[in-house]
């Protein structure tokens, strides 16, 4: 699991910030199959820019 967040305020405008956090999880299915799920969220509040992404993926490993 991952978890990431991250706030910056601007210097010069207190009403200006940018927000973004990412979170991540992975679940072994099998010993060979993994599901990798990520949710991200960024809101910058100067330009009123709000992104929602959900990510999913699954892994195949073949090991020789």
């Amino acid at each position: 699991m991952m978890v990431l967040h991250f706030l910056q305020h601007s210097l010069s405008d207190k009403e200006d910030y940018i927000i973004r956090t990412t979170n991540t999880v992975s679940f072994h299915l099998k010993k060979w199959l993994s599901l990798t799920v990520g949710l991200t969220y960024n809101k910058l509040n100067f330009i009123q820019s709000e992104n929602l992404l959900f990510n999913y993926g699954l892994t195949l490993e073949n090991v020789f």
